[in-house]
């Protein structure tokens, strides 16, 4: 069943660009997650317009059709001229043109992007979870100034982005940022414990700093299983247990940007996801970096949104509608 909010995301009506005499240029983007997929119109201000989401179909050509009927009907309603930006769990290599995706099976190997262009006659482009949440951080932050921008996606998966001189870094097999796959920094001996990843690794960065792996490492402490928030809350109200499973989160997120800036030296860290709404983060990690790090680096380089996201999966369709604007 389609979920319509039509204008319950907007922070105002559509606005004119300076110069013009019309409104500004629509822009689209879309959330494609394994089981919902979300879809947002957005301004050339970056006010949200109309979005709506639906469940994903259990089958690639269902959910392929879902796809075109929905955009067929953004384009024509809210005459969409600029490429439609998606963000995936998953990343597509551009000399094959095809989607690898750990966590979005039906896209596994599929050539979503052409797929998608041959039913609509129009330009798509693709990026990572991580790849447009770097993107919604350059425009919503309005990072003109800073070089170098990374950005951090936790949330259920885990994914990163790079933008450098307002370039989206992609790579030939679309792999840039893909933080989560990284192994864990610095592991001490219990870490080491064989966890095996979606991957098939053992050690990756998202088996530990992911939503389920707050969770996990609380159950280990425990024997409880809680969501990942209501560890945080839990631990915001003095538990400490929780307290403890957020402490050694944090030492862990420390530790995978501390590669991230002995490799690129960031002007601005962003992190975002579910996790990333914890503004606890943006205090201790960096107080964890000392360690981890021969320079001493600034804390403010890492940030994120302090005001509340107005519709669900907010950044991902923000920074997917703007992958035309940084993808050239």
């Amino acid at each position: 069943m389609i979920r319509r909010h039509a204008n319950t995301c907007c922070s105002g009506k559509p606005k004119l660009s300076k110069g013009l005499k019309g409104l500004s240029p629509m822009k689209c983007g879309v959330r494609l997650g394994p089981d919902e997929c979300s879809i947002a119109v957005i301004s050339d201000d970056s006010d949200f317009i109309f979005n709506f989401s639906f469940a994903s179909a259990d089958n690639y050509s269902a959910l392929l059709f879902q796809l075109e009927s929905a955009l067929k009907q953004c384009k024509k309603k809210h005459d969409i001229k600029l490429p439609i930006g998606i963000s995936l769990q998953g990343h597509e290599t551009a000399s094959t043109g095809m989607i690898a995706s750990l966590h979005h099976p039906l896209l596994a190997q599929k050539m979503l992007r052409q797929d998608l262009q041959a039913a609509l006659n129009h330009p798509i482009l693709l990026g990572s979870d991580g790849q447009c949440m770097a993107v919604a951080a350059r425009t919503l932050l309005q990072l003109e100034n800073k070089q170098t921008i990374f950005a951090l996606s936790l949330d259920q998966t885990v994914y990163g982005g790079i933008i450098v001189a307002d370039k989206l870094l992609l790579g030939p097999h679309g792999l840039a940022g893909d933080w989560g796959h990284l192994s864990l920094p610095w592991p001490v001996d219990y870490e080491m414990d064989g966890r095996v990843c979606v991957c098939g690794r053992t050690g990756c960065l998202e088996h530990f700093v992911s939503l389920e792996g707050l969770s996990h490492d609380y159950e280990l402490l425990t024997g409880s299983k809680l969501t990942a928030g209501d560890i945080i809350e839990q631990a915001d109200s003095g538990d400490i247990i929780a307290e403890s499973a957020m402490q050694v989160l944090e030492d862990r997120i420390a530790r995978g940007l501390a590669m991230v800036i002995g490799l690129l030296d960031p002007d601005i860290i962003f992190i975002g996801g579910e996790l990333g709404e914890s503004q606890r983060l943006i205090t201790n990690v960096p107080r964890k970096w000392p360690g981890y790090i021969r320079a001493s680096v600034d804390s403010d380089i890492l940030v994120t949104l302090q005001n509340s996201y107005p519709c669900p999966h907010y950044l991902y369709l923000h920074g997917a509608a703007h992958l035309c604007d940084f993808s050239k």
